[in-house]
């Protein structure tokens, strides 16, 4: 005896058809015909009255009846209950760009009750992270730059929109400003980011400077975010960045709020188009809730 005898069992006595019960178990009606018969030979007991109206159980069928539903019943909940286990210690190794940022997502995840104790996170830019989602070294990236992503065999889902801040040293003439107009920083020398890795990023900063009737003086490159505010805080140069690659109380360096533009970034989730890890898709959507109300916020006019 299997479960599926168990199964086409309690679906014919629910329908008191084999036609409607083969509509339900999606097979074919000789299909349960052969499964009923096959369980009351095994147990040499007829379990239904054939009728032209239809099946209807024997008193031993009614008997029978509530041991079968019993076992299916033990049966779905050990499923489910392991299945749970399973999920709950599921290791789930999560890429991040160099920020504090992913520390506020860990925070927003303990909010909404994810157990985030089975996420194990690794620090690469966003190039290296979607390569390692494709190796299979990692099951999700936090990547920025989402607006260009093009990878057929890669699911991106867009969270959150990160709004760019000119960035100044804190000895700069324009730091105790509460906000500055892009042309303010006209005469200014600026720092950019390595041009392999932040070419959006790098983009934006000349087209925001285009529509403010300037092109940057650019004299230096730095090779990630924390170097370029590193380089700022020298009180050598200016930038813009997002606010949120490292704490605003650090010294050195001052976050202005651009008036009269919106410039963001994009930031997204990805992971491998046909992955088959539930708890990797769920992850990426508990994100995505967590940013649901806040999602180019700060970029509406």
């Amino acid at each position: 005896m299997e479960l599926k005898h168990l199964r086409y069992f309690l679906t014919v006595a629910a329908e008191r058809s084999i036609s409607r019960a083969s509509l339900q178990l999606n097979v074919s009606q000789p299909s349960v015909s052969r499964v009923i018969h096959e369980l009351e030979d095994e147990i040499s007991i007829p379990l239904f009255y054939r009728t032209s109206s239809g099946m209807t159980l024997t008193s031993s069928g009614e008997k029978f009846f509530m041991y079968a539903n019993r076992v299916l019943s033990i049966m779905n909940e050990a499923k489910f209950e392991i299945c749970k286990i399973e999920r709950s210690n599921s290791i789930i190794n999560v890429g991040f760009c160099s920020s504090i940022y992913i520390f506020e997502i860990i925070e927003k995840l303990k909010y909404v009750g994810y157990n985030v104790k089975n996420l194990r996170f690794f620090e690469f830019n966003s190039m290296k992270q979607i390569a390692a989602v494709k190796d299979k070294l990692l099951d999700l990236a936090i990547i920025r730059y989402a607006d260009d992503f093009s990878f057929p065999d890669l699911e991106c889902l867009p969270f959150f929109n990160n709004e760019i801040f000119a960035v100044v040293p804190a000895s700069h003439r324009l730091s105790g400003k509460k906000s500055i107009y892009l042309r303010e920083l006209k005469d200014e020398k600026f720092v950019v980011l390595k041009r392999d890795v932040h070419e959006n990023m790098n983009k934006l900063l000349c087209d925001a400077c285009a529509v403010s009737g300037f092109s940057p003086d650019i004299t230096f490159c730095a090779n990630g975010f924390m170097s370029a505010l590193a380089t700022i805080a020298t009180g050598v140069c200016v930038g813009l960045l997002p606010r949120n690659i490292a704490n605003a109380a650090i010294p050195g360096y001052v976050y202005l709020p651009i008036n009269g533009g919106n410039y963001c970034v994009e930031s997204a989730c990805v992971y491998r188009r046909n992955e088959k890890n539930a708890s990797v898709i769920e992850l990426a959507e508990k994100i995505k809730l967590c940013y649901s109300n806040e999602i180019c916020k700060q970029c509406e006019g």
